[in-house]
């Protein structure tokens, strides 16, 4: 869909006055919705596209990542389990001790004036968050990420499917912790949540953990890079944004907008 220096969100653009569903041969063959209404509309039908099945293009069986590739209404189940430990008043909550990292991150790059944004900033900052947020030890880090950069990038099936036993096991041991000694934490709140009138079993447990993780370590190192990327070849977008001062949160919702990483299919 697009070379190596162009730009990969843009080059959507490229299905734009082809129709309103565009089809494709790839990845055992899949149609594009390329219109924002037609989009939502698609995504909302719950009747007649599922995501249980349909979620990865092209499918790869296996684990289903929850809540993710589920429908309702155990769909609202598993989010509902999750969602408390990212309502705005806990992350508010956090806002002190990301930016105290970040500047600790910025200030030890300052004196050289550049850096590998990837390898020295975005694979810290938001990764310490989220083990924070999922209860997970901060030493685990650089395991975790090799493990998550390996299964999104890897063009290698076998490597990939490697990558997802290595963290199925680490999910698995720290499921069997939280079991003989509960926490304040993500897991704790799964194993004690119910799906309907019964509890999460192990693999739902599993699954939620898996999609957080694969979200958390890599979704949004990808994303930061991006609009790294973005404002290090757009000074004037530089200078707008410093003028802003502290009004940034229409930014942040723009550069989340433009610079989407994933997409989600339906069946």
């Amino acid at each position: 869909l697009a070379g190596k220096d162009e730009d990969v969100q843009l080059a959507w653009r490229r299905f734009t006055g082809h129709g309103p569903l565009v089809y494709s041969p790839r990845n055992g063959g899949h149609w594009i919705a390329t219109e924002g209404e037609d989009i939502r509309s698609l995504y909302r039908d719950t009747t007649h596209l599922s995501l249980r099945d349909g979620g990865a293009i092209p499918p790869h069986g296996g684990l289903h990542l929850l809540p993710n590739q589920s429908d309702p209404p155990e769909h609202e189940d598993y989010r509902r389990a999750i969602m408390p430990f990212f309502a705005p008043p806990v992350i508010d909550s956090l806002v002190p001790k990301i930016r105290e990292l970040a500047v600790e991150l910025i200030e030890a790059i300052q004196p050289r004036g550049e850096c590998e944004f990837i390898a020295e900033f975005a694979s810290h900052l938001p990764i310490i968050v989220f083990l924070k947020i999922m209860g997970l030890p901060i030493d685990d880090r650089p395991h975790l990420l090799a493990l998550a950069d390996n299964f999104a990038r890897n063009p290698d099936v076998v490597a990939k499917a490697k990558s997802m036993q290595s963290v199925n096991a680490y999910i698995e041991r720290r499921i069997a912790e939280r079991r003989a000694k509960p926490s304040d934490d993500i897991i704790s709140a799964m194993l004690a949540a119910r799906v309907g009138d019964r509890p999460f079993n192990d693999d739902e447990v599993r699954a939620s953990c898996v999609m957080l993780m694969l979200a958390g370590l890599d979704t949004v190192v990808a994303l930061m890079g991006f609009v790294a990327a973005f404002l290090a070849r757009n000074p004037f977008q530089r200078a707008a944004i410093r003028e802003r001062g502290s009004q940034l949160a229409p930014i942040v919702e723009e550069l989340l907008r433009r610079f989407g990483v994933t997409n989600l299919g339906r069946l």
